[in-house]
């Protein structure tokens, strides 16, 4: 049953979509509280972010006990109740699971550091060596440091592909993987639809006794990825979740050659449903982490090699533009600034609902959310942050360009507290929140675009409504026409029925020439009336019915 590729999911990153109790920290109840919003939005599927207890180093991302729920979050009894009632109005949740990697407080990590005897030792990855001299010279993401750590009362170096406090599992040990196919059921037997498996490219580790190729050293992630089990290990989680029919498997494939994609998630591969992959995304950065804007003719090319690739082999694409790693969307893609922000918003919500593939959508992206502006290192609250800040020392030149990186790039600019309201706090708290919450321009919150109908939230119900009737929007082929150099424009076609998009990518008007001839506009997302001028307006998309 392959309903996944008829849905529109949904990141909720729990921490910052509505807190219920006035801690500052979304939660659980808060995600209750707003299911009817999704509902209206036309979603299927609810992804929550990692809800695991921790000490929260990675905000989540350092879990230390599978099987129960952070107190900030709420408890197994308000995990049940979400289901349901998620359910009740035909949306699933998929949980955000990590198997690559623990805290170092979890009691697995906490036993195998203490003792080579302990029976945990050979979960984690471990090398012999003396105390100044790691294994070899890998390095880690969140620091310019060694991806090494060594650990006295072993004598012996653990591997960390992230933070020090984040070490990597040993997946070649056959009681973790049980353990971890046991995590799986556990949360499958209370109803999840399934899982988005975090960094899942990086269960198999490559030979460790080398150094990292001179090709990877500013991408270590390629090198990381996909190593000599991986399939494997992938089979063995299908499996798992074939006992519970129906569920999905939505991989993060970090790492992955995009012409290996379709390994992984080709149906007869039994192995990944889904999988977020990151050429499109590249482009917004090169390799000094700067932000860089891509011209559409990269987009085009990013999204059509993608859908050939998979096409060919009859995988389905994930289409994504943003999520809790990144900037927001609009700052990557679109023109965040007054009076083409709601247009741009717009724009991308059309491209994501209208491509071949399963959508999905971050919080707040369907209200057109901008990057949280800081002012101070001390605002940021993500410790890729911090240990590029620490790594500067005193060097003030180096600390101004960590602060300016993390202003455009940092993780924290798309983590802000969903608009609800225009407030201060935004509707998401009575109390102080978690982090900061960016005074923003009128007109940017779900109460504030409730009731205008050319918002991007009315936009956003629309599109999701039309996707749900047309089984050419969902299911259909996917052919690109040529257009201007403004303009991007495909089309969608199934059976009889057959659309035309037409996206005009940039602030002036654009000629889009016989595109709309012989056609009626069916929707567009600047009130286009049927038969008007053939010119788009800045930042316009239109649905033409063929």
């Amino acid at each position: 049953m392959s309903w996944w590729r008829d849905a529109v999911i949904y990141q909720v990153y729990t921490r910052s979509f509505q807190d219920s109790n006035g801690d500052g920290i979304g939660d659980l109840e808060g995600v209750i509280q707003r299911l009817d919003y999704l509902a209206a939005l036309g979603v299927d599927v609810i992804w929550l972010s990692p809800l695991h207890p921790g000490p929260n180093i990675d905000l989540g991302y350092d879990g230390t006990d599978y099987l129960q729920v952070a107190p900030e979050f709420g408890t197994l009894d308000v995990v049940d109740r979400l289901v349901t009632e998620a359910k009740r109005r035909g949306i699933r949740i998929m949980m955000d699971l990590v198997l690559d990697y623990t805290s170092t407080a979890h009691p697995w990590f906490v036993q195998a550091r203490s003792s080579r005897t302990s029976p945990f030792y050979d979960w984690y990855i471990w090398r012999d060596g003396a105390p100044d001299q790691p294994p070899n010279d890998w390095t880690a993401f969140f620091s310019s440091g060694s991806a090494w750590t060594f650990n006295q009362p072993t004598r012996s170096w653990y591997l960390h592909y992230f933070t020090v406090d984040q070490p990597e599992l040993n997946w070649a040990n056959p009681h973790l993987r049980q353990a971890m196919h046991d995590v799986m059921r556990f949360w499958l037997s209370r109803g999840v639809a399934g899982f988005r498996l975090d960094v899942i490219s990086f269960l198999s580790k490559p030979p460790l006794d080398q150094n990292l190729p001179d090709e990877f050293r500013s991408a270590p992630g390629r090198f990381y990825a996909n190593g000599p089990e991986l399939h494997a290990y992938l089979r063995e989680i299908r499996a798992v979740l074939d006992e519970f029919p129906g569920t999905v498997a939505l991989g993060e494939g970090f790492g992955i050659d995009l012409a290996d994609a379709p390994h992984f998630v080709a149906p007869q591969r039994r192995e990944l449903d889904l999988m977020f992959l990151f050429n499109l995304s590249a482009l917004t950065f090169a390799e000094t982490a700067e932000y860089r804007r891509p011209d559409l003719a990269q987009i085009r090319e990013a999204l059509e090699r993608v859908d050939t690739i998979l096409s060919g082999k009859n995988a389905w694409p994930t289409v994504f533009l943003g999520n809790h790693d990144v900037a927001r969307m609009l700052n990557r893609f679109g023109n965040p600034e007054a009076p083409y922000r709601a247009a741009s918003a717009k724009l991308l919500i059309t491209l994501l609902l209208t491509l071949r593939g399963t959508p999905v959508i971050y919080q707040g992206d369907e209200i057109g959310m901008v990057n949280t502006r800081f002012d101070t290192i001390g605002e940021f609250r993500d410790i890729a942050v911090w240990n590029a800040w620490t790594g500067a020392g005193s060097d003030e030149a180096a600390r101004n360009k960590v602060l300016s990186r993390a202003r455009q790039v940092g993780r924290d600019t798309g983590r802000g507290a969903v608009r609800w309201t225009g407030d201060t706090r935004a509707g998401f708290t009575t109390g102080t929140p978690w982090i900061k919450v960016d005074p923003d321009l009128p007109g940017f919150s779900v109460a504030e675009q409730e009731d205008d109908d050319e918002s991007p939230l009315r936009w956003t119900r629309r599109l999701s409504e039309l996707r749900r009737a047309s089984p050419a929007l969902r299911s259909g082929s996917l052919d690109w026409l040529e257009a201007g150099p403004q303009i991007l424009c495909f089309e969608r076609g199934r059976d009889a029925e057959r659309w035309r998009i037409i996206l005009n990518w940039s602030d002036e008007p654009a000629d889009c020439g016989n595109l709309l001839a012989n056609s009626r506009a069916a929707l567009s997302s600047l009130a286009r009336e049927p038969g008007s001028s053939p010119a788009l307006g800045p930042w316009e998309a239109v649905l033409v019915r063929l």
